[in-house]
């Protein structure tokens, strides 16, 4: 199982929701649920990879450890890092001072991936203004991280079997949560850049892997493909 169809498949439908909203909210309001989409596929490779490794004869945990967060910051660091450079480079030519400003203050939270905190507290996401944030989109990524530092912790320690019952209920109770902070606390903004209201997305799909875990086991391809 060295290529997920499925997975791409659904990679696609998720990138091409977000950029017709982004285009233009009225031809696909409900857009932004690609970025859920995202979460979902997130949490189900992530869970996957290390309960695999954690299956292993020859598994320890420090290595394991050691391995996961170094090919975390392989694959996202060089890529992140660069476009964050290219970015400040061309706002450091048009922006004005004042508006330089601003974003010098967003990409300080972006640069060690706490962006979704700084813009929970700017202004409105939906609001015209936000479009001249440049690293406004870096706040879905900075969740992803947030969730690498304790995934590891979470399905390397725990048995499968009390995740089995510990990932369902986290996900009901969590939204519970999300929903109450939405609709009755009135806090909109902050939840929705909130990693504790994103992570029934991440456990969704680590509870889907650990489903089908003993009928679709990960061969090492795949760890190498999306790890």
């Amino acid at each position: 199982m060295t290529f997920r169809p499925d997975i791409q498949g659904l990679r696609a439908i998720a990138v091409l929701a977000v950029i017709i909203f982004h285009l233009n909210p009225a031809w696909l309001p409900g857009g932004f649920i690609g970025v859920d989409i995202f979460l979902v596929i997130s949490g189900f490779l992530i869970s996957s990879i290390l309960l695999h490794k954690k299956s292993k004869p020859e598994y320890k945990l420090l290595p394991t450890l050691s391995y996961f967060y170094s090919s975390r910051i392989k694959r996202i660091a060089p890529a992140y890092y660069t476009t964050l450079i290219v970015i400040s480079v061309i706002a450091a030519v048009l922006f004005l001072p004042a508006d330089f400003s601003i974003y010098r203050d967003g990409l300080k939270k972006a640069a060690y991936f706490n962006s979704n905190n700084y813009f929970a507290n700017f202004g409105d996401y939906f609001a015209p203004a936000n479009h001249e944030q440049p690293l406004l989109h870096t706040w879905s990524l900075a969740l992803e991280i947030q969730f690498y530092l304790i995934a590891p912790f979470i399905f390397l320690l725990l048995p499968k079997r009390l995740l089995s019952w510990i990932l369902p209920l986290s996900i009901i109770s969590l939204t519970a949560y999300a929903e109450y902070q939405l609709r009755i606390a009135g806090n909109q903004q902050a939840t929705y850049y909130s990693l504790v209201a994103r992570l029934p997305a991440f456990f969704l799909g680590a509870w889907v892997a650990l489903l089908i875990g003993k009928n679709n086991q990960l061969e090492g391809g795949v760890v190498k493909n999306y790890g």
